[in-house]
């Protein structure tokens, strides 16, 4: 009888057989028959487990040869990121920067990545992408490795229905294949009269109270949030990896307010810290929030424009405290005095001390704990303490005080409207319940911002640029009469509205084309051709005793006459090209780098396609359509990476046609433009011709004032001696600038309280190569230097809160 057993695992079963032959072999007491039956019964079990390991070792096989994804790709993000995934947003009509994380799974891989923005998230992108133009940069993708790419993108200046775009990308192999997209990634736009307002830190629980305050998005019904956006987009970079911050301040027009809290200096990249210096200059404004901000910042080269050099802590002074609140408070607010005794009660609070900045103001009354220190257009203000201490935050005047003082908006009251039970934020003294974009960003551009309030070239200008007309918001109540904004994309945007590239426009489709040569040229050049032709071919072979030989350098003289004839008349022998530029330089008091727009007509005399290079990463350009119409808009490459610049690649120049290209650069002057006292101070490397300086004093009966200095070398100085005639500008100055002169230094465009400097420099500067190169150059560059911004408005607290209203509601 055969005992019974369970199935062994393979190698047991392969050992019970083996035990089994040898008790065979070995003890004669055990039958064959035995073993016989034992190793039949074995062997279907060896047969289906070695079934078994084969099927296992083939699905192994299987599951190393599935298919994998050659590429992953995560969400796109754009800066300045937030640490939120819908906190992000796109401006219309601004230049951004983006990152897009790509991994190879597969192979090693080179290629080129390019992104873009949509309008709408349809698969039909010829009509929803912004044709104009797309952004290139090559990548580089080790297998296996996440690689972040940077890009910059134009946003499109037509709004959709939904408010919100898509940033998509594409990868191409180095054969030009496509071989990923990574999807489109959606985000809200923001509204004409909505800004960036970016807060640094480590510690981003602690902001809850800035989110949510009334001057960030003002107190709307229920059914009016999706019509009414908010003044600022709150955004709060992670602060544990390489900042979503841009490196070229042309990448900023979009943000009005940086909050630095604690993110210590060296968590930037020094393009970053350029950028944010050069963003100050033009108009930013930055918050320093007590003792980590300000050390942090005085370990940078922002320090330079702190209002105070801090040299320690010291403890809070209670008495200063109760000064700022009482003085700064809302008249209603009954919790003013609780907050100045809880600050009395507790000690142990920081404040900051150190050397006070010469040019620095300190706030009336408060107990100088708020320095404001002008930068250019811009300025740095500084809270000598922490901003979200309890005994500020919890002040039923934080908010009126945050908005009139830290940033420097108008007062406002609250309202209610008979039609409506929710209470409505007006601004006190426009009567206006939404703001302008100028209120919220005091970031300007001249060349895209500047205001030329003369209506009758307005009206003009109107007549002539038909596809303009609507576009430009009227002067609203609280608006800066001296900037223009676009209804859709705000200020400082990438438009072709502005003033002043209208002027260089006009200008340069007078001016460009080819230079015909003088009829003076062709006389000269046919006597010298007929004198060499004739006497002196004559005269040396007679010398030579060759005569015969006369009669055949007759062709070599004309080819020669040829070639001459052609360099005299600049032309390329038959394939002409011309290139005339006008470029407006704007500085900053004092300020080594300047902001230039260069606006370049290209003609050719056959068709040809052109790139713009330029030498640093901070540039941007595009051509200027001719046309409204997309189907006939050129589809430019703007490649960043490739070189030490950007590069503009692909502008296509029709026959005997003329381009136009706009571009913009930071540029380094090597030194800035000032004036002390009466002195005005050239230090830059470039000699400045027909200087104008105008100074207007504050007041409605001021006159004002202009001086005429004529030419100002590199490290020169010049006495200004002032007049109130009109000044006389020179008819004859080169590309008809006399008029673009005269509108920079008209007193109805020059604001009250400030002073400027006008000039030319006979050149091109450098920075900037237009490839093929043209035969005929003709470049002039204008320069509006700001001596003096006029004064900030003086702060006023708003008039009630919004709690005062509500208990009239109770009642």
């Amino acid at each position: 009888m055969i005992p019974h057993t369970s199935i062994p695992h393979t190698s047991g079963l392969w050992m019970a057989i083996i035990s089994s032959l040898l008790n065979t072999l070995l003890i004669p007491t055990y039958s064959m028959s035995r073993f016989l039956f034992l190793f039949a019964l074995a062997f279907p079990l060896i047969i289906g487990c070695d079934g078994c390991r084969s099927n296992r070792d083939q699905a192994e096989k299987d599951k190393d040869e599935t298919p994998v994804d050659a590429f992953t790709s995560l969400p796109a993000s754009v800066f300045p990121g937030d640490q939120q995934p819908l906190g992000g947003g796109i401006k219309p009509g601004h230049w951004f920067s983006a990152s897009q994380s790509l991994k190879s799974n597969r192979d090693d891989v080179r290629g080129t990545l390019e992104s873009h923005v949509r309008k709408s998230n349809s698969a039909q992108a010829g009509k929803d992408v912004n044709i104009d133009l797309v952004s290139l940069r090559p990548v580089t993708l080790p297998k296996g490795q996440q690689r972040r790419s940077d890009v910059r993108v134009l946003a499109p200046n037509r709004l959709s229905e939904s408010r919100t775009m898509f940033l998509s990308s594409q990868l191409y192999s180095s054969g030009n294949a496509l071989v990923h997209q990574t999807g489109a990634a959606p985000f809200r736009t923001l509204a004409p009269e909505e800004y960036f307002f970016v807060i640094l830190t480590t510690r981003p629980g602690r902001f809850a109270k800035l989110q949510t305050a009334d001057w960030q998005r003002p107190i709307r019904g229920e059914d009016e949030f999706e019509t009414h956006a908010a003044n600022y987009r709150i955004v709060i970079p992670k602060s544990d990896e390489l900042l979503p911050l841009s490196e070229t301040m042309l990448d900023w027009t979009s943000t009005a307010v940086i909050f630095w809290d604690d993110i210590p200096a060296e968590a930037f990249t020094p393009g970053q810290i350029k950028a944010i210096g050069d963003w100050l200059h033009f108009g930013g404004q930055i918050i320093v929030n007590g003792a980590d901000a300000c050390e942090a910042i005085a370990d940078s080269p922002l320090g330079d424009y702190l209002p105070m050099t801090p040299t320690g802590n010291i403890e809070l002074d209670p008495d200063a405290g109760r000064e700022l609140l009482e003085n700064w408070g809302v008249a209603s607010d009954l919790s003013t005095s609780a907050q100045a005794e809880l600050l009395k009660s507790q000690s142990g609070r920081i404040a900051i001390d150190g050397r006070v900045a010469r040019d620095t103001a300190s706030l009336e009354n408060s107990g100088s704990l708020i320095l404001d220190r002008p930068v250019g257009r811009g300025r740095m203000v500084l809270a000598r303490f922490d901003l979200l201490g309890d005994w500020m935050t919890n002040w039923g005047s934080y908010q009126s005080f945050f908005n009139s003082v830290m940033l420097n908006r108008p007062r406002r009251k609250f309202i209610r409207l008979p039609e409506s039970v929710t209470p409505k934020q007006q601004y006190a003294d426009f009567n206006s319940l939404d703001a302008h974009p100028t209120m919220n960003s005091k970031f300007r551009i001249a060349s895209r911002d500047s205001r030329w309030i003369i209506p009758t070239l307005s009206a003009a200008r109107e007549d002539e640029n038909s596809q303009s007309k609507g576009t430009l918001d009227p002067i609203a109540g609280g608006a800066d009469p001296y900037t223009r904004s676009d209804p859709a994309m705000g200020t400082s945007s990438w438009g072709q509205h502005s003033d002043v590239l209208h002027a260089a426009q006009t200008i340069l489709k007078n001016e460009s084309g080819i230079e015909i040569p003088p009829s003076s040229l062709v006389i000269r050049s046919l006597g010298y051709y007929l004198l060499a032709l004739v006497p002196l071919n004559y005269l040396i072979f007679r010398l030579m005793g060759r005569l015969e030989l006369a009669w055949i350098a007759v062709p070599v003289i004309a080819l020669a006459g040829a070639i001459w004839v052609a360099r005299s008349a600049q032309l390329d022998i038959g394939f002409a090209r011309s290139q005339t530029e006008l470029a407006i330089l704007e500085t900053q008091p004092g300020y080594s780098r300047g902001h230039l727009t260069r606006v370049v007509a290209i003609y050719n005399s056959l068709s040809s396609s052109y790139d713009i290079q330029f030498k640093t990463v901070d540039a941007v350009a595009d051509s200027i359509s001719v046309s409204n119409r997309d189907d006939e808009r050129q589809r430019l490459k703007f490649k960043t990476d490739f070189e030490e610049g950007p590069i503009l690649a692909g502008v296509s120049v029709a026959s005997n046609q003329t381009q136009m290209v706009r571009a913009e650069q930071i540029v380094d002057l090597g030194g800035g433009i000032y004036r002390s006292g009466d002195e005005l101070v050239n230090e830059t490397e470039h000699e400045l011709l027909d200087v104008f300086v105008v100074e207007k004093p504050v007041g409605e009966q001021a006159v004002m004032r202009v001086a005429a200095v004529g030419s100002l070398t590199s490290g020169e100085k010049a006495t200004l001696r002032f007049r109130e005639e009109p000044p006389v500008i020179s008819s004859e100055l080169p590309l008809q600038l006399t008029g673009m002169f005269e509108r920079f230094i008209d007193g109805v465009n020059v604001p009250s309280g400030s002073s400027r400097m006008v000039a030319r420099i006979e050149q091109s500067l450098d920075g900037m190569a237009i490839v093929p190169k043209a035969s005929q150059v003709n470049a002039q560059t204008v320069v509006l230097a700001n001596l003096k911004h006029a004064p900030i408005p003086k702060p006023q607290p708003d008039e009630n809160l919004i709690s005062d209203l509500m208990e009239t509601i109770k009642e």
